[in-house]
């Protein structure tokens, strides 16, 4: 058996300090609906519970509502949440670079419909729970985090999905009482 190898040479070039990465800080959010509506809210936000192991992903695929991703959306709702931020605090929001990070809508549609719930498991029906197999895929509600971060001396604010999390908006935690 052979083994490959990866060099790097020169190895010198990675020598000598690196640039810190700041701690990333929610600061905003905002949600996609099921019909592509904006809410400065965390309405899509769901909550994780592992699918049961063996489960059929391609169960209702054929009846898959996939985003109509035609509509060029740039960074409207980004963007909106900033704004509405700025507006909200009186302070603008500085930053070097306003971006999303990738998304990886295509890799897991069925995986998120069967481990993601609108609420916390004894909050949800054992039917909406037990049914989970046979609920259609949909990719167009988002619940999207922003968050400000940086790369050495550049200041970075950046949105992204967050498909479940214990984390809620503003960096409280499910549960916490407000201070």
């Amino acid at each position: 058996m052979t083994t490959a190898t990866f060099d790097i040479p020169p190895v010198h070039r990675f020598a000598g300090s690196s640039a810190a990465i700041r701690r990333p800080k929610e600061i905003a959010c905002f949600s996609y609906d099921d019909q592509r509506r904006f809410h400065l809210d965390e309405s899509s936000l769901r909550y994780y519970y592992p699918a049961r192991l063996g489960a059929d992903l391609s169960r209702g695929f054929d009846a898959f509502e996939k985003l109509d991703d035609t509509a060029d959306e740039h960074l409207d709702g980004l963007l909106s949440t900033i704004m509405a931020l700025e507006k909200e605090t009186g302070k603008q929001c500085e930053a070097d670079f306003i971006t999303w990070r990738g998304m990886m809508t295509k890799v897991s549609y069925k995986f998120e419909t069967l481990s993601l719930m609108p609420g916390t498991w004894d909050a949800t029906p054992r039917d909406y729970i037990e049914g989970r197999e046979d609920h259609v895929v949909n990719n167009s509600a988002q619940y999207c985090s922003v968050v400000r971060t940086g790369i050495g001396k550049s200041k970075l604010v950046i949105g992204g999905e967050v498909d479940a999390g214990r984390f809620r908006a503003r960096g409280r935690v499910a549960g916490e009482a407000d201070s």
